[in-house]
């Protein structure tokens, strides 16, 4: 044991080590206050020019470097500020790299060698500009090239030579690179990059990048990001120049692509994926690329099922002539394949020989892809056979000249199927050609197109389908033939049709027809065409010759027998012409409808020629709505209980009517005419004129469907209107002579009680020769003669009200006041100087009694 208060060795050697350690801590310390606080006190902005000129040697293009700091933590080396370097003045005038803060690290093992070497530089939000001159030359080449040539060892290298510094490890985040062809600046970018340079082996200098797609001039979005990976060694000219790269871009959607490589999104769906891998020297580069499209489609279907579209090519680069030579994409397609060969040479004018050709092609995947890319199609339509053809596409090194197509092709069997075309539609072989455009429009369908077997050579690409058969339910099949060109295609279809059949084929091939079911013969020539960019529906015009036709039409409740008709469809609406049509209980029904075409709203306003023999509101009514057959025709237009829509409030027509014979409750209005509008729930009757109780009518009607109840206007006149002809009508011969009538009148309701009991209104009439047959006054005759009665008629409250009229009689002038009830009753006075007369019962059984003329004189009042 050791003596009180002598240390032992293992204490003494504690105490020893405790003044070393806090020297080392302190010394640390020391070092870290020194780097935090020191770099501010050392100025080496002096240096700046030197560093630039460092740089510009180093690069071999003009420099300048804003501003300089020294740091020391966490590694030693130098903050660089606003550096930019300029670019070859022969390509561009602009920089070829800026950046507002470059940071050059120092190796810690140059620092005591007293050689510096920069063993990183990092690029904070870069711009580089990537340009290519009108004769070809990148601004980057010379760069690289200077780069190769300077002697550098690898940058992962562990021990520094005498001879040769290490290349620094140079990396940029969030990089800007533009790219420019000439004076004419991209709108292509790529943003968000992150590249890196190393030198990774002797002599093989390694690069990466990761960047995002984008324009300058429109928002993109899902672009996806692109990967790029390659290596290059050293040579003495850079086209020799060995290099490799892969290049990735994926998790983009081809809508965007699209709007990115074009300015504009083509409505086009589906995951993007595709890579590209070179391997070579610039002067002679082998590629191999592979794009794919995961569940394409057009931006509004959404079917069930998805589509992939993919692609593999093969081909080399010539860099010298700017060629891709030995061009070969496969597209594989079922147990088919698409295929196309060639050359290209000079992207931006180029001039090529490239082949086309498809063998054993199915057809069921072509409807695959019109499923993914036309709407309104039936999920199960589906189409049988297979399609082998081959096209060639040549252009000329001349710049005018054109791109010269030949070939031709040929389908075996070709048949569609699905439930909606009932029968299967079966077309047989189609053949088609490249062809000329004929010099003047052939004979409809005299041509058999003996020219399709005939392989021709002309400057656009113009197919020519050679006439085919469609079996549409005639005794001979319908022939069709069609013109396909880059811009779009024309089928023209001319024959005698099964019009039900017909329609079912359009329906079930998305072409939009007439919604009504017919039956019947029509003999048509039609012309279906469409454009390959935008989504319009195809386009159909031509006309079509109806007879004998039986169609149901929606919101007519009976069939329709249209003995004849013509439909014409141009560009601006459909016309129905010389229409000779009835129904099995009436009327007979002749005319012309013009519905227009491509209406921007819902409301497309039509126009009308119709003429009617004979009509009645009752015939009316149960023409157009038999569930209200106890209820005014007019509720045809009024809300339904089950849907709870006017179906007024989408029609919009205007034109012209006849009706032989309107027959009303017994009254009959012959001749009757006018103009119809109907707008916004709203009917206006115009210049209405009939021939109506022996006499004429001319008058306005409106009536108003937008309200709970409808709301009916009408202003008018009637002259030289019977009266006997109205007793005949109300079933008691109560009058005679002639009678005019200028009125006004409003009322409103859904059934004759509610019209009644709300109708208002103001006429002014005038009776000449006649009589009031049952009314003598005096007993002196059975009957009341009229030589004049004219005044002033209120009809108000369900009674008719006449207030100071004026009833000549023989020499005798009487004044008349009282009121007439819908129900007929009577309740009148009749007065002259000397006599006067109380009136009451019923038209048909009047009571006349004598009266003081004091009360005969009364007001009736309001």
């Amino acid at each position: 044991m050791s003596e009180p208060g002598i240390p032992t060795p293992a204490v003494e050697t504690e105490v020893r080590r405790r003044p070393s350690s806090r020297k080392i801590m302190f010394w640390i310390v020391v070092a870290i206050l020194l780097g935090i606080f020191l770099p501010p006190f050392i100025n080496v902005n002096r240096y700046r020019a030197r560093i630039a000129s460092s740089i510009s040697n180093a690069v071999g293009r003009p420099a300048t470097v804003g501003g300089v700091e020294l740091r020391l933590l966490p590694q030693p080396g130098f903050d660089l500020h606003n550096v930019e370097i300029a670019d070859d003045p022969s390509i561009s005038p602009e920089y070829l790299l800026r950046a507002e803060e470059v940071t050059a690290y120092l190796r810690l093992s140059s620092l005591w060698r007293g050689r510096l070497e920069v063993a990183r530089l990092n690029l904070t939000d870069p711009s580089l500009n990537v340009v290519r001159s009108d004769d070809g030359r990148w601004n980057l080449e010379t760069l690289l090239s200077r780069t190769t040539q300077i002697p550098s060892a690898p940058t992962a290298q562990a021990h520094p030579e005498s001879a040769r510094r290490r290349f620094p490890y140079i990396e940029a985040t969030g990089a800007r690179i533009n790219f420019k062809f000439g004076l004419e600046k991209k709108a292509f970018t790529f943003t968000e990059a992150d590249l890196a340079l190393w030198l990774a082996a002797e002599n093989s200098w390694h690069m990466r990048l990761e960047a995002k797609p984008s324009r300058v001039d429109t928002k993109v979005t899902d672009t996806g990001s692109i990967k790029m990976e390659g290596s290059f060694e050293r040579n003495s000219q850079l086209r020799y120049t060995p290099v490799k790269f892969s290049i990735n871009w994926r998790d983009a959607q081809l809508g965007q692509v699209t709007k990115l490589l074009s300015g504009a999104d083509h409505g086009w769906r589906g995951g993007t994926t595709l890579s590209i891998t070179g391997s070579g020297t610039p002067a002679d580069l082998a590629v191999i690329a592979d794009v794919r499209v995961d569940d394409f489609r057009r931006y509004d279907i959404f079917s069930s099922g998805s589509m992939r579209l993919s692609a593999h090519c093969v081909t080399r680069y010539i860099s010298p002539e700017e060629k891709f030579a030995d061009l070969n994409c496969q597209a594989p397609i079922d147990k088919g394949i698409l295929e196309m060969r060639g050359t290209v040479q000079r992207l931006r004018a180029p001039f090529y020989d490239l082949s086309f050709s498809g063998h054993n092609v199915a057809l069921s995947s072509f409807m695959t892809f019109i499923h993914r890319a036309k709407r309104d199609l039936p999920e199960d339509l589906s189409a049988s056979g297979a399609t082998d053809f081959a096209f060639t596409a040549r252009k000329a090194l001349d710049s005018e000249a054109k791109i010269l197509w030949s070939g031709n092709g040929s389908t075996s069997e070709l048949v569609l199927h699905s439930q909606a075309l009932g029968p299967d539609l079966a077309i047989g072989r189609v053949t088609y050609v490249i062809a000329p455009e004929p010099v003047e429009p052939p004979k409809r369908f005299r041509s058999k197109m003996d020219r399709a077997t005939i392989p021709l050579e002309v400057d656009q690409f113009r197919l020519a389908v050679a006439q085919f058969p469609l079996p549409l339910g005639a005794t001979a099949p319908t022939l069709a033939q069609a013109v396909i060109t880059g811009e779009g295609f024309n089928i023209a279809i001319a024959g005698d049709t099964d019009l039900a059949r017909a329609l079912q084929v359009s329906r079930a091939l998305g072409v939009d027809t007439p919604k009504v079911n017919a039956k019947g013969a029509a003999k048509v020539d039609l012309h279906v065409t469409g454009r390959w960019t935008g989504f319009e529906a195809p386009d159909v015009t031509g006309s079509a010759q109806l007879k004998n036709v039986v169609a149901e039409v929606p919101g007519i409740v009976e069939i329709i027998q249209v003995a004849s008709a013509t439909a014409t469809v141009d560009e601006k609406a459909l016309h129905l012409q010389n229409v000779v049509a009835s129904f099995a209980k009436g009327p007979n029904v002749t005319g012309t409808v013009a519905v227009p075409r491509n209406c921007t709203n819902d409301r497309c306003p039509m126009d009308f020629t119709l003429h009617a023999d004979e009509l009645s509101p009752e015939r009316l009514d149960s023409l157009l709505n038999p569930k209200l057959r106890n209820r005014p025709w007019y509720n045809f237009f009024m809300p339904r209980p089950a849907s709870g829509t006017n179906p007024l409030s989408t029609v919009e027509a205007s034109g012209r009517f006849a009706i032989d014979r309107w027959n009303m409750e017994g009254t009959v209005a012959a001749h009757v005419s006018g103009t119809a509008n109907i707008a916004h729930e709203q009917v206006a009757l115009g210049d209405l004129r009939a021939d109506l109780l022996g006499g004429q009518h001319v008058g306005e009607w409106t009536i108003d469907f937008s309200k709970d109840h409808p709301v009916i206007d009408g202003k008018g006149k009637i002259t030289h209107g019977n009266l006997s002809l109205l007793s005949t009508a109300m079933q008691d011969a109560w009058a005679t002579g002639t009678v005019d009538l200028s009125y006004q009148v409003k009322m409103t309701g859904r059934n004759s009680e509610e019209l009644r009991t709300s109708a208002s209104g103001l006429g002014d009439f005038a009776v000449k020769d006649g009589t009031l047959r049952r009314m003598g006054l005096d007993g002196k005759a059975s009957a009341l003669k009229i030589s004049k009665l004219d005044g002033t008629i209120e009809l108000r409250d369900g009674n008719f009200v006449m207030n100071d009229a004026k009833l000549q009689s023989g020499p005798a002038v009487y004044t008349v006041q009282g009121t007439a009830s819908w129900t007929r009753e009577l309740n009148f006075k009749i007065a002259d100087d000397q006599h006067g007369y109380a009136i009451t019962g019923t038209i048909a059984r009047p009571e006349v009694k004598s009266a003081p003329l004091a009360e005969a004189t009364v007001n009736p009042g309001p």
